[in-house]
């Protein structure tokens, strides 16, 4: 298959833009950036506490800790306590479901048992512009 043809059905499955970046590559520059992409699946962490939030505020210094390691390891897009105040949320980038569970097992939350997590994995295909690199 052609470069281009193939770029095309690229684009076409959402994969790539072209029209975003017809500008700054060839289709063939095309097909090698796709080639070498890190598939990266996105996962929505829900936190909800299982403990008085006495105990969950006990734990939350050692959980920022742990929040921000995994921001400086780009595994956590973004991540926030819900209103009303009953858990959390973290949005995640990993390579599999094991990997979204082998983080949670190092979360002080999780540690100390003052919350349950559900794990849902989603498929990004569409972003504001300052996200579009999460995009599959």
């Amino acid at each position: 298959m052609k470069a281009g043809k193939f770029a095309a059905m690229l684009a076409d499955k959402h994969l790539i833009d072209l029209k975003r970046m017809q500008h700054k590559y060839s289709a063939a520059d095309v097909v090698y950036i796709v080639g070498e992409q890190e598939e990266k699946n996105m996962f929505i962490i829900l936190l909800n506490y299982i403990k008085p939030i006495e105990a969950v505020e006990a734990v939350i210094p050692a959980h920022l800790d742990y929040l921000e390691r995994y921001y400086q390891q780009d595994k956590f897009v973004l991540s926030g306590r819900k209103n009303p105040r009953t858990g959390g949320v973290i949005l995640c980038q990993a390579s599999d479901k094991d990997e979204v569970w082998a983080i949670i097992a190092e979360d002080p939350f999780y540690l100390e048992q003052v919350a349950a997590y559900d794990v849902l994995e989603f498929l990004p295909t569409k972003a504001a512009a300052g996200l579009t690199r999460y995009l599959i």
